[in-house]
């Protein structure tokens, strides 16, 4: 397994690659945030956000040019996520099963190249943290579809990893097909203004859950309490085109909530929004 992954980073290396995506894809893939409890979460989605700017100039598009993209007519391309290996591996006191995904079709050739590079280089970094551990550790990641249409493709990425206890992350990505770029959070809108409103209806959303099921407990009341969401925060926009903001597991819940999610009402945002071409 280690030969074949080995084989994989070699071929991507073949490729010139510039300095400044190099620094960016490192960066993302080593570091990472504490988290209530010591749970780490990768930042290498965000990261590769960061990395598909590079190559094309609408991840950080002006509202005028996001108004006139709106008005690109629908492409049909054919865009597809395979599962280009599995690394499975059962010992006695540690598993790891880990769908190593890849993208085709994108016209952007570099955007796809340095998109499965980094998918390549996350099963890299848990195969490294299985083989490194002389513990208990069961290491699971995968991949879904959460969202795909004429105009966009949103891939969900799922990692599990239990030690002395379980700690669940998911994060998002999500394309624009026809204008072959990634999205952002705040490339959807106009001003910074998006954060206190969604971290708002967050917090309104807390609460009225917890008023109506009582086994439900966000942290709004203690000394960490959750105030904001990260101008970057983990997001999807789902098949009814709404905007879904989403928390790992303790990210502002106990460990027993596991990530959750809150969909927030197109009218609370839509004044705040670049254009309707994703979310209405």
């Amino acid at each position: 397994m280690s030969n074949r992954l080995k084989e994989w980073r070699r071929q991507y290396n073949d490729i010139p690659i510039p300095a400044e995506l190099d620094d960016i894809i490192e960066s993302a893939l080593t570091s990472h945030t504490q988290q209530k409890h010591s749970k780490k979460r990768w930042l290498w989605p965000t990261s590769i956000v960061a990395a598909a700017s590079i190559f094309t100039a609408t991840v950080n598009f002006s509202p005028q040019a996001a108004k006139a993209m709106s008005e690109v007519p629908i492409l049909k391309q054919i865009i597809e996520v395979i599962t280009i290996d599995q690394i499975h591996e059962d010992e006695e006191s540690k598993s790891i099963d880990v769908e190593i995904p890849e993208i085709s079709g994108l016209e952007n050739h570099q955007l796809e190249t340095h998109l499965n590079q980094a998918f390549l280089e996350k099963g890299k970094q848990l195969y490294q943290e299985y083989t490194d551990s002389s513990g208990h550790l069961a290491i699971q990641s995968d991949y879904s579809i959460v969202n795909e249409n004429n105009q966009i493709l949103s891939i969900e990425l799922h990692t599990f990893k239990a030690e002395a206890s379980g700690y669940e992350q998911k994060d998002y990505l999500t394309i624009d097909k026809e204008l072959q770029t990634v999205l952002t959070l705040p490339s959807l809108f106009t001003s910074e203004a998006y954060v206190e409103v969604i971290s708002e209806e967050v917090k309104k959303q807390m609460k009225q859950n917890m008023a109506n099921d009582e086994n439900l407990i966000y942290w709004l009341d203690d000394v960490e309490s959750f105030t904001t969401i990260n101008r970057e925060q983990s997001f999807f926009i789902n098949e009814e085109n709404h905007l879904i903001i989403s928390f790992d597991e303790y990210e502002v819940a106990p460990g027993y909530m596991g990530v959750v999610q809150f969909e927030i009402p197109t009218e609370m945002i839509d004044e705040l929004l670049v254009s309707d071409r994703y979310i209405h």
